[in-house]
């Protein structure tokens, strides 16, 4: 992200996945004040994302370090959500900015009624808890368009890029701005 930015790039946000040793060790978010204040970053670029299976296997330390990680300034998203332990409680216990749908519901959302009904209800509970609704693994122009018309604020999936390397990012940053 330093590199970026002193190269001119304009990132507005990099999601981060935690792990479960990361909410084990307990010691992420002083890692990454330290990392943000060395690199002269702000935390609200950053949002770090975590699945609901961590938060089951530890409750109490995860609530500690999410909390924390929210304090230096920094977003929280609730990663594949709707799969594994899903709870809603988990909605109201941890300090969650954002949810992401997870892609088993969106990849057959325009033809299975359970999963669009499953999508719908995720998208309006997110909106009504003033929460972020990211909708992944969109690889369609119809899907993004119903799941805008649904209240997904953002999406991800092949349809905007498969993953990439940060040099190959970069090369897009790069291409990018060379278009603009």
């Amino acid at each position: 992200m330093r590199a970026w930015a002193d190269a001119g790039y304009l990132i507005q946000h990099l999601a981060i996945n935690l792990f479960a040793v990361q909410i084990q060790r307990g010691n992420i978010a002083n890692l990454m004040r330290s990392l943000l204040e060395k690199y002269e970053l702000a935390p609200s670029l950053y949002e770090m994302e975590i699945t609901e299976s961590v938060l089951f296997e530890h409750p109490e330390q995860a609530k500690k370090v999410l909390t924390e990680i929210r304090d230096i300034g920094m977003s929280l998203a609730m990663d594949d959500f709707g799969t594994g332990f899903s709870s809603l409680i988990n909605l109201k216990q941890y300090p969650i900015d954002t949810i992401k749908i997870d892609r088993s519901f969106v990849s057959e959302l325009l033809v299975d009624q359970n999963d669009e009904a499953i999508t719908r209800a995720v998208a309006a509970m997110g909106k009504s808890l003033e929460l972020t609704v990211v909708a992944e693994g969109v690889e369609e122009i119809a899907q993004a368009e119903y799941l805008k018309a649904l209240g997904c604020q953002q999406a991800q999936g092949y349809l905007y890029s498969p993953p990439v390397a940060a040099n190959e990012f970069e090369q897009l940053l790069q291409q990018q701005s060379s278009h603009a």
